[in-house]
């Protein structure tokens, strides 16, 4: 229903091709058009505010879509343990063109939720990704270059968990050959799925850190 606050949206040709228009017009569209490649770097202290400032941007963007999903980096409580990983070289900041477009942590150490097993793994986590961002394949880089780093230290596995009631979230590891192994409640009342990526390194070419990984899937 029409309403007198309702905006009629232009539709057809004329509304596509200022649509095109604009796309091509911003940086999003400049930096696919100049292909610039993201490349990774270990965080420094003087990323932890900027890592923060994400987190708190991407709490409330969740926040505002109804879900509960807990972003540690926007909370003060969790500054000393991102001092942590910055000194241990766990967190990483993805760029390109030297703007910073996310950050995430890549570790051996499990959440407290994961079961002791055998399996040699990298835990993935604290991902925050900039507004600005969205839509470029930062998520999919990240999980290439985790993949590609468990592989080259000698893990069989890439581990994260994921809030339960996020689907769309979930569905998008799943959709990067992500398996969902088991779902644990975390604290009370707010449940985790748990998905694990196998991966087998093929041959390193010339020491670099470009090679194939095969994904195989685990029985769920």
């Amino acid at each position: 229903m029409l309403t007198a606050n309702t905006r009629v949206e232009q539709s057809g040709p004329k509304r596509r091709m200022k649509d095109k228009a604009r796309w091509a017009g911003s940086s999003r569209a400049r930096r696919w058009a100049n292909q610039v490649p993201m490349e990774t770097r270990e965080a420094v202290p003087d990323d932890l505010e900027s890592y923060a400032a994400l987190g708190r941007a991407a709490q409330a963007w969740l926040q505002s879509r109804g879900l509960r999903q807990y972003v540690p980096a926007a909370h003060e409580e969790y500054a000393g343990a991102i001092r942590s990983r910055i000194e241990s070289g766990t967190l990483f900041a993805v760029q390109s063109g030297g703007e910073t477009l996310a950050f995430f942590v890549l570790e051996p150490t499990p959440a407290a939720w994961w079961p002791p097993d055998e399996v040699s793994a990298l835990y993935l986590g604290g991902i925050v990704v900039a507004q600005s961002a969205r839509g470029l394949g930062v998520g999919g880089f990240i999980i290439r270059w985790s993949a590609e780093e468990a592989a080259r230290q000698g893990c069989s596995a890439v581990r994260l968990d994921c809030h339960a009631e996020n689907l769309w979230l979930c569905s998008y590891y799943e959709s990067h050959e992500f398996v969902n192994v088991g779902r644990v409640e975390q604290n009370p009342g707010y449940d985790g799925c748990l998905y694990q990526l196998t991966v087998t390194p093929g041959a390193i070419r010339d020491g670099s850190s470009d090679f194939k990984f095969e994904v195989q899937h685990l029985a769920r």
